[in-house]
């Protein structure tokens, strides 16, 4: 069966101009442990250990000039590698980093520093400088910002840790689904679940009561989502029915990490494991089984950080690169195979990693690359969180003020990645989510290209955990990590309800979000504060009940329509009625012809009998308006 594929990518990376670069010129070497350790759980070694006193081996990466990624010279170094350092991988950590067009992005290699600098100098036209991958990491991490909000909850689950004896099933179980989607309820959800399909008619969401969240049955069925983050506890109750994709199709970046090492967690002690926790807390919001919007979509996890959780930008936009060459070779795989399944043939990519990356790095380069490729796929969107807040470059272990205060406003600086490319309109399929709390208010940094925005305070999630017992805790999560989600779980649910395609439903949801208060009398500069939030388009209209008002009609004062053309985007403020699809399944062939103005029997099928819900092609065609008769 084939299948859409979405692709979720939340964290919060710093302090990325932190290049202790060596070159054929001789920069020094800086003061290191003796022995290194990034991370592989291995008992006979760590990567980054000084096998011998003065020889300085180290885990080193080598960069290369522009324009040279695909030069014969890297087949000779390689045949050096060979016969010089050894052909086991597993001791020399050789590794080529491939960039999306095939080329060579960089390479590393575990050796002494007289042969790196040996390979430098023979190869000097293609090889520019080599850095320690350990030196990188160090500096990166002591430069990354302090987020309160997570220190607090990291504290508070570390607490919780201490004495938990127990492994308790929450006993959450989804409704029975039937083939054909229909109008799904699910009772007792918290307001910022029930706010995603509150009617624009609707009153206000009683805070801290349990609501009726209402989407459709499909729940994104059949669609894949890569969920690029640091860690993930699949152990957790939260995920006991979850529609994992096979182990194989999952990426690392780190050859020690698997499926089978996740779910053997207990086995491995917690000192010596990342903490689970970002990863965990975006699954459960994506698919969880109690707070989940998209219960169904089959998530692919894409782990960018070591085993023991170091990380750097190289092996992120790394992992970027497998995910995007797997996706082509599924478009060719699936090509001329005939009729495919409904949420197939789509791709959407969602991140909410924040790099601060200026132009003309080595990682920035290779972003552009990629985003650039990106753009040249119709049938991919890459879905990004806005981000928490900006910081200042300078300094170590920055604590920024408490959440609320810091971030509110802020705006999107250009050298922030890969938000800042939604400044680009040609980067059509990027979707920036931004975050509100349980009024709709902005809590988040925003841009002009951020068209919708979902819940980001106050967010019960799962918590991950490692050791003996399986996680079976929930706490409360801030932030644009946990609101992103919410909008890739929308996102997926109008392709499997609908057949949308990716652009279709990027649509249909700039087309249906709204803000959550009245803004008719705000001044412009307060409008600001509440932006369009997501609507999955569900929600029942109180009037209909009551025979007050047009079927599927809703007052709203604000509605921002993005229309696709050549890649530009137009918002539209409008005194008018917004389109309430309902939960009808949409199976139907679509007809042939450009723009649909070919009456065939298909086009006229659709037209008539789903009563304006499905789009033909992107258009929507309302009874009153169907040529067709």
């Amino acid at each position: 069966m084939h299948s859409k594929l979405l692709l979720v990518v939340p964290f919060v990376l710093a302090g990325v101009e932190c290049l202790s670069e060596y070159t054929s010129k001789g920069a020094q070497q800086p003061k290191t442990p003796s022995n290194w350790s990034l991370g592989l759980p291995n008992p006979f070694g760590s990567l980054f250990r000084r096998e011998e006193p003065g020889s300085q081996v180290d885990y080193w990466v080598f960069n290369l000039h522009d324009g040279h990624s695909k030069d014969k010279d890297l087949d000779d170094i390689r045949k050096y590698i060979q016969a010089e350092v050894g052909s086991d991988r597993k001791k020399t950590k050789e590794k080529w980093a491939i960039g999306v067009y095939g080329g060579v992005m960089w390479f590393y290699l575990k050796c002494d520093k007289r042969t790196a600098e040996h390979i430098v100098k023979q190869w000097a036209k293609t090889v520019k400088s080599f850095s320690s991958v350990e030196a990188k990491i160090k500096e990166c991490e002591e430069s990354l910002p302090i987020d309160p909000a997570m220190e607090a909850l990291v504290a508070k689950i570390n607490e919780k840790m201490k004495s938990n004896s127990t492994d308790v099933d929450t006993g959450n179980k989804d409704p029975e689904l039937h083939k054909r989607s229909y109008l799904l309820k699910v009772d007792g959800q918290r307001p910022e679940t029930c706010m995603v399909s509150k009617h624009p008619n609707a009153g206000e969401l009683a805070p801290n009561s349990p609501c009726t969240y209402e989407t459709n049955s499909s729940q994104g069925r059949g669609v894949i989502v890569y969920v690029v983050d640091s860690g993930f506890d699949i152990r957790h109750t939260d995920f006991k029915d979850t529609n994992w994709a096979k182990d194989d199709e999952h990426i690392f970046i780190d050859e020690d990490d698997s499926m089978e090492n996740f779910r053997s967690m207990k086995f491995i002690e917690p000192n010596q494991m990342e903490r689970p926790y970002h990863g965990t807390l975006v699954l459960s919001k994506l698919l969880g089984a109690k707070n989940g919007i998209a219960k169904l979509v089959t998530p692919v996890l894409v782990k960018y950080t070591s085993a023991r959780g170091k990380h750097w930008p190289a092996w992120y936009v790394e992992c970027l690169g497998e995910v995007l060459r797997r996706i082509e070779d599924h478009m060719k795989k699936n090509s001329g195979a005939g009729p495919i399944a409904q949420g197939s043939g789509q791709y959407l990519i969602l991140s909410n990693l924040v790099l601060p990356l200026e132009p003309g790095t080595e990682e920035r380069k290779a972003l552009d690359e990629f985003f650039k490729r990106l753009r040249s796929l119709n049938n991919v969107a890459y879905i990004s969180a806005a981000g928490n807040g900006n910081h200042q470059p300078e300094g170590k272990n920055r604590r920024p003020n408490p959440w609320k205060q810091q971030y509110r406003l802020d705006p999107i600086l250009k050298s922030t990645v890969p938000q800042a490319y939604g400044y680009d309109e040609a980067n059509k399929n990027l979707i920036v989510v931004g975050g509100t709390d349980h009024s709709g208010r902005i809590l988040f940094q925003t841009a002009p290209f951020v068209h919708v925005s979902a819940p980001a305070e106050d967010i019960e999630l799962a918590v991950g955990q490692v050791g003996l017992f399986r996680g079976t805790g929930y706490e409360l999560a801030h932030g644009t990590s946990v609101s992103a989600p919410s909008v890739a779980g929308v996102l997926a649910t109008f392709i499997s309800a609908y057949g949308d395609t990716v652009l279709e439903a990027k649509d249909r949801l700039y087309r249906l979000a709204y803000p959550r208060a009245d803004i008719a009398a705000m001044s412009e500069t307060r409008r600001k504060l509440y932006p369009p939030v997501v609507f999955n388009g569900f929600g029942k209209d109180p009037n209909e009940d009551e025979g007050q008002g047009q079927a599927g009609g809703c007052s709203v004062i604000q509605r921002r329509i993005v229309r696709r053309a050549n890649g530009t985007t137009d918002d539209i403020f409008e005194d008018d009625s917004c389109p309430t699809p309902s939960p009808k399944n949409a199976t139907q062939e679509q007809p042939l012809g450009k723009y649909n103005t070919e009456l065939n029997a298909t086009f006229c099928k659709v037209c008539k009998e789903t009563g304006g819900e499905v789009p033909i092609d992107g258009i929507i065609w309302i009874p009153e308006d169907c040529p067709c008769r």
